[in-house]
């Protein structure tokens, strides 16, 4: 388990004006993350949780949380779930001009969004041999 805190200035420059009439600025900023992992012989649990804020306005912030979950089926095989998702509260770099549908459709420009989630789960299949270490000399934790 880590838990990271970091504390800092950050300069922006912006390809077009921002809806808060900017084309560039320094803003302090602070963020903290908390990570944990988990192996078992059943499988493997991993968590992030991420908070990040403005400090010269505390209304502009992302928390965003992400979950991954590998169960041990059978030797080399594992059911994986994944999911991530993210309260958004910091887009201050949305563009002022208005983008037509298809600029946006093609990842040219940013719509507002409060909430982005992905989730996705599927199969894992590690394969080897027992004897990596003889194949190869990396593989035998010798230095």
């Amino acid at each position: 388990m880590r838990l990271i805190y970091q504390a800092g200035v950050r300069k922006l420059d912006y390809i077009e004006t921002t809806i808060f009439d900017k084309i560039e600025e320094t803003l302090p900023y602070q963020q903290i993350t908390g990570i944990m992992g988990l192996t078992q012989p059943w499988g493997n649990f991993s968590a992030e949780m991420n908070g990040y804020q403005y400090l010269n306005d505390l209304s502009k912030y992302r928390i965003s949380l992400e979950l991954e979950l590998r169960l041990r089926v059978a030797e080399g095989l594992f059911l994986r779930f994944y999911g991530n998702g993210s309260q958004i509260k910091n887009q201050i770099s949305l563009a002022q001009t208005s983008s037509d549908t298809s600029n946006i459709l093609l990842g040219g420009s940013q719509l507002p969004t409060t909430i982005d989630y992905y989730t996705s789960f599927g199969f894992n299949y590690t394969f080897g041999s027992m004897n990596n270490s003889i194949v190869n000399p990396r593989f035998s934790g010798v230095n």
